[in-house]
């Protein structure tokens, strides 16, 4: 469980440095989020 939560720290900060650095791919994912919540 423990390994569990420090692997999913881990992917959190990957894809934060990964969409900070790709603003386009935040924009998309956001359009996505947005597009599946209406």
């Amino acid at each position: 469980m423990k390994f569990l939560l420090v692997k999913n720290i881990y992917f959190f900060k990957f894809w934060s440095v990964h969409l900070h650095c790709h603003p386009l791919h935040q924009f998309l994912l956001t359009h996505f989020n947005l597009k599946n919540s209406s």
